[in-house]
């Protein structure tokens, strides 16, 4: 195994501050730690009858590899910038501090050193350009993220200004039910197939990925609206003896009762499909929702 840190403070302290006058002070003793984490890691991996799942040590390990990788490329980049004998000065005191270390240290320190000389070689080799461009790479994803979130929110608004009971305000209403179900499908919940992803963070992730495609208040109560024109259709239709068995409204709307997202699945697939209605009447608008009823809840003819 790793050695563990040694109890001579003012060597730890020597070895952490000694190195931090560059334009990019690297956290030594931490770095240094993750190196001894990261060994850790792979002799675990190396274990057999380790109790660890393979796909864990492998994302750990990762994560810490990536982590170094980082920090080493900053720290190099800013010697670089200062000038290229630096890093050979670095690296000279580096070994310095090695020759002068508890042995429990040595090969850890060694370790790092032939890190930094590793990316020293790879980054020297690259334009200033790219190098700049590699060192702010996390701002720039961040930024194009940020625009693709607020783009996929924009693009995915839809207008809740149309009369509810206009041709387009029943196709607009479609549109935002099924943008409702779609949402609710990706919930975190146990029903959700999402469930299963992970906790903490994970679930935060997760809510900001969906953030784009959350309705806005505006369209939950349009939505709602949508609904209401859909019972009171259904209320006539039973009315009329031209639908049955369609559920209570008590029945409809318990939270472990499915019928109502079903009903309202089924008729805004139908109006979007057959966005070409006649509409020269305020109740024409509404003819679309009525042949998805029918075909629900049939009522038996006498033979």
């Amino acid at each position: 195994m790793a050695k563990k840190k040694p109890k001579n403070k003012s060597l730890w302290e020597h070895i952490t501050g000694k190195l931090s006058q560059n334009d990019y002070v690297l956290d030594w003793g931490a770095i240094l730690e993750k190196i001894i984490h990261l060994r850790e890691i792979k002799e675990e991996q190396s274990n057999k009858n380790s109790k660890h799942k393979s796909e864990d040590l492998e994302a750990a390990r990762g994560e810490i590899e990536a982590n170094i990788d980082r920090e080493l490329f900053l720290y190099v980049d800013s010697l670089i910038k200062q000038k290229k004998d630096v890093i050979y000065t670095t690296l000279a005191e580096i070994e310095k501090l090695k020759n002068n270390s508890h042995p429990s240290w040595k090969d850890i320190i060694e370790e790092l050193k032939q890190m930094i000389l590793d990316k020293a070689k790879k980054e020297t080799k690259k334009s200033p350009t790219r190098r700049k461009i590699e060192a702010n790479l996390w701002w720039s994803v961040l930024t194009i993220l940020v625009v693709v979130f607020l783009s996929v929110h924009v693009l995915s608004l839809i207008d809740t200004t149309k009369d509810i009971q206009s041709k387009q305000g029943i196709i607009n209403g479609a549109r935002i039910v099924q943008k409702v179900i779609t949402y609710d499908k990706t919930a975190w919940n146990k029903k959700s197939s999402y469930h299963q992803r992970g906790e903490g963070w994970a679930r935060l992730g997760w809510k900001v990925i969906r953030w784009p495609i959350k309705p806005t208040d505006r369209e939950m109560v349009y939505a709602g609206n949508f609904v209401n024109i859909i019972l009171g259709v259904s209320d006539a239709l039973i009315e009329h003896h031209l639908i049955c068995g369609f559920p209570a409204r008590e029945q409809l709307m318990a939270d472990d009762n499915d019928d109502l997202i079903k009903i309202i699945k089924l008729v805004s697939d139908f109006i979007l499909q057959n966005k070409e209605f006649d509409d020269t009447t305020e109740f024409k608008s509404l003819l679309p929702i009525i042949p998805p009823l029918l075909e629900m809840y049939p009522c038996e003819t006498e033979g």
